[in-house]
């Protein structure tokens, strides 16, 4: 007899399966006005970051899914599949597939004719999701519709967002457009009741009862507020940090200051997050160890033949690497210009961060992600998980996370 197995491609998560949470007044009416429609109707779900969207999403998707149909919930980011398919499995077990460019062609093949089948109602992807086949479906979400991350602009020219709302009107159904900056469209359409009004969620959830969470990220209401804790940006500071430097011999080795990467405010905020067990992401734009390297002897810096740029330090790596024609040599501090070993590092990369990091916090991990989307799904994983304790408390970022991402923690 044959058997036929399927790649693993989503998540397992190693928690039973969650119960529901019981909803907040707000998602509550928006569930019960979106299930109470009959035929093509797209509903307009403004909130903010953390109010609790997800969960309306899972909750119709139920509803849906008992009354024998299927589901497609778009996200505009290859990164954010993963979190919103872990809430589902968690929800709907292996009725889940997972689809996106980020799959190798097996693992869509087995995903696609899994959904063909019937045997995964609910359908988690990206922009390339829309074309799932999907038999009866009964219910259309775009998570952020207004993302341009939802437009493909290379072979097939398509706009996902706009193709979810002609599926939905082909299958006779609801289709949600959920955002925290609705594009003005989608409002203005919204006060000329062209669309049903939308369904506001102002504030954050707050934290939920033990083993369950409610699908807000922080708990906090309302948006902090910032202000500029970073290093001192001004003449005087710079130098002073500068001649706190020790001379840097040898591409490997760097000495770290106490005040030329983190200010006397952000370390205590740093230490104030941790207490709390929580997490930290640092951004910094960027990548490596250090920005350059330069020669104290003569001043050269070393630089790239062929772009006529200076090289980046990637201590890991042991090279000295030009991020833009990829040309590395050997990190090996000597001048190639005057053979001095009297070279020093300058700059400051996302490296450098996590190093001192570790230096400053060792009881607690840290990492350091460079990589732009879709190959940040590894350390999107790291936060999105929720309930399960973090491998790393901080992380530094070049300059990319998805928004919408969930931190748990």
């Amino acid at each position: 007899m044959h058997v036929e197995h399927y790649r693993e491609v989503r998540p397992s998560p190693e928690a039973d399966a969650r119960v529901a949470p019981v909803l907040t007044p707000e998602q509550a009416v928006a569930v019960d006005a979106i299930a109470g429609t009959r035929g093509f109707q797209t509903f307009l779900l403004h909130g903010v970051t953390g109010s609790g969207k997800t969960e309306v999403y899972l909750q119709l998707a139920a509803r849906v899914r008992d009354a024998g149909r299927s589901a497609l919930l778009l996200v505009p980011e290859i990164a954010l599949t993963h979190q919103l398919v872990l809430r589902a499995q968690e929800r709907f077990g292996s009725a889940v597939a997972l689809l996106h460019s980020g799959l190798t062609p097996s693992e869509r093949w087995d995903e696609w004719r899994r959904v063909m089948r019937g045997e995964a109602r609910i359908v988690v992807g990206a922009r390339s999701a829309v074309f799932a086949p999907v038999a009866d479906l009964g219910l259309v979400v775009v998570d952020e519709e207004h993302d341009a991350a939802y437009k493909q602009d290379e072979g097939l020219r398509y706009n996902a967002r706009d193709l979810a709302l002609v599926r939905a009107k082909l299958a006779g159904t609801s289709a949600i457009l959920g955002s925290a900056t609705p594009v003005g469209r989608e409002l203005s359409a919204s006060a000329r009741r062209e669309v049903p009004p939308a369904v506001a969620f102002p504030t954050r959830r707050r934290p939920p009862a033990p083993g369950g969470h409610a699908g807000g990220s922080t708990g906090r209401p309302g948006c902090p507020r910032g202000r500029h804790v970073g290093p001192a940006h001004d003449a005087c500071g710079r130098r002073a940090a500068a001649r706190a430097r020790h001379p840097w011999r040898g591409a490997l080795h760097a000495a770290h200051p106490e005040s030329t990467l983190f200010s006397p405010p952000l370390l205590a905020a740093i230490e104030a997050t941790l207490a709390r067990r929580e997490q930290v992401l640092l951004f910094l734009n960027r990548r490596g160890f250090a920005t350059t390297v330069q020669c104290l002897a003569c001043g050269e810096p070393a630089g790239c033949p062929s772009c006529s740029v200076t090289l980046t330090l990637h201590e890991r790596r042991r090279v000295l690497l030009c991020h833009h024609c990829g040309y590395a040599r050997d990190a090996a501090g000597v001048c190639a210009r005057c053979r001095s070993r009297d070279v020093r590092a300058l700059g400051d990369g996302t490296e450098r961060v996590e190093s001192e990091i570790a230096r400053r916090f060792p009881a607690h991990g840290s990492g350091v992600s460079t990589a732009t989307p879709p190959r940040a799904r590894v350390p999107t994983s790291e936060f999105s998980t929720p309930g399960a304790p973090a491998r790393s408390t901080c992380w530094s970022e070049r300059k990319w996370w998805p928004r919408g991402t969930t931190f748990p923690q």
